[in-house]
C-alpha cells in the first residue's frame, strides 16, 4: 500500500484593511487561483476583529475597558446586546462575496467568530462573556448565510490549549464554552464542521513545566478536552513552525501523539501549517 501523500487543501484568511474592500469579482479571482492549486476549503479566521484595521496594535490589547469594540465584517445588529462588547457594523461585507464566489466553484467555507482579547490575556471580559459573544455571532452568521451551499462549518477562534498548570480550567472551558458553541453548530445542520485550531509549543529547557509539555502528555490532555466537547468534530493544531519555536520534528511528534487520540474519538485531524513569520511588532 502506497504511503499517504500530504496535500495542502485549505487556507486561513485574515481580513486586512484591503481585503474587506474586495468586490465579488475580485474574490472570484482570488478563489479561482486557490482552487487552481488544489485548495477546496477556505477558513475565514475572523469575521470580526477588535484590532482591525491596524493589526499591529495586537501588542496592546485592551485590558480593562468595559466594552471591547468588535468591528464586524457582516451587517450585524448585535450592538451592545452582548455584555462586555460593542459589535459595530463596518459597512463591509466580504463574507457575502467570499461565500458567493465559493458557491460558484464548489468550494467549502468555514466562518470564524471575533478576534478579541483571548481568555488568557488578562482582559476585563472573562471566558464566559467571550463564550456568549461567540454564540451570538454564530446565530447572526447562520441567519444571514445559511442559504449558501458553500457554508460548511464554523470555527471558534479561541486557541484553547492544554494549560499544564491548570488543566481543570482548560477542561471547564472545553465543557462550558466550546461544547455549547459546537452543539449550536450541529443543531443548525449536523453536517456542519465545528473546528478548533489550538497551538502547541516545543518546551524550552529552562521551562519549569518542561517535563509536563511532552507530546504524550499534550495528547492525553486533549483526549480529556475532546471528551468534554463531544460536538467538536475537527481539530486543526497550529504547527508553530513559521510563527513559533517548533520544527518539523516537533510537528511529527505532537501530531503523531494526537492522531490516535483523534481517531479513537472519531474526530478529524488537520494540521494548520503556519507558513509565515510573526511581525516584530507583534512579538511576545
Amino acid at each position: 500500500i502506497a504511503a499517504a501523500k500530504p496535500s495542502l487543501s485549505g487556507i486561513f484568511l485574515t481580513m486586512y484593511e484591503q481585503d474587506v474592500k474586495f468586490s465579488l469579482e475580485r474574490w472570484a479571482v482570488e478563489l479561482e487561483a486557490m482552487k487552481a492549486v488544489g485548495i477546496s476549503t477556505v477558513i475565514v479566521g475572523e469575521t470580526g476583529s477588535n484590532t482591525w484595521p491596524n493589526y499591529s496594535v495586537a501588542v496592546a490589547m485592551p485590558r480593562s475597558v468595559e466594552r471591547v469594540r468588535v468591528n464586524a465584517f457582516w451587517p450585524s445588529a448585535l450592538g451592545t446586546t452582548v455584555p462586555g462588547y460593542n459589535v459595530v457594523d463596518t459597512g463591509f461585507q466580504p463574507l457575502e462575496h467570499i461565500l458567493s464566489a465559493a458557491d460558484a466553484r464548489n468550494m467549502s467555507v468555514i466562518l470564524g467568530n471575533a478576534d478579541v482579547p483571548w481568555v488568557d490575556q488578562g482582559g476585563a471580559q472573562d471566558w464566559k462573556m467571550q463564550a456568549a459573544l461567540s454564540r451570538a455571532i454564530l446565530s447572526e452568521l447562520w441567519g444571514l448565510y445559511s442559504r449558501h451551499p458553500s457554508l460548511a462549518g464554523f470555527y471558534n477562534v479561541v486557541e484553547l490549549s492544554c494549560d499544564v498548570r491548570n488543566q481543570q480550567l482548560s477542561l471547564q472551558i472545553a465543557k462550558e464554552m466550546f461544547e455549547p458553541f459546537a452543539a449550536q453548530v450541529k443543531a443548525h445542520r449536523p453536517s456542519l464542521r465545528a473546528v478548533t485550531s489550538p497551538y502547541y509549543r516545543r518546551a524550552k529547557v529552562s521551562d519549569p513545566d518542561n517535563h509536563r509539555r511532552t507530546p504524550a502528555r499534550w495528547a492525553a490532555c486533549w483526549r480529556g478536552l475532546l471528551a468534554s466537547a463531544p460536538s467538536f468534530d475537527t481539530i486543526a493544531p497550529q504547527d508553530g513552525v513559521g510563527a513559533g519555536p517548533n520544527n518539523l520534528s516537533t510537528v511529527r511528534a505532537y501530531l503523531g501523539a494526537l492522531a490516535p487520540v483523534a481517531a479513537a474519538l472519531g474526530r478529524t485531524l488537520w494540521s494548520n501549517v503556519e507558513a509565515f513569520q510573526r511581525s516584530p511588532r507583534c512579538a511576545g
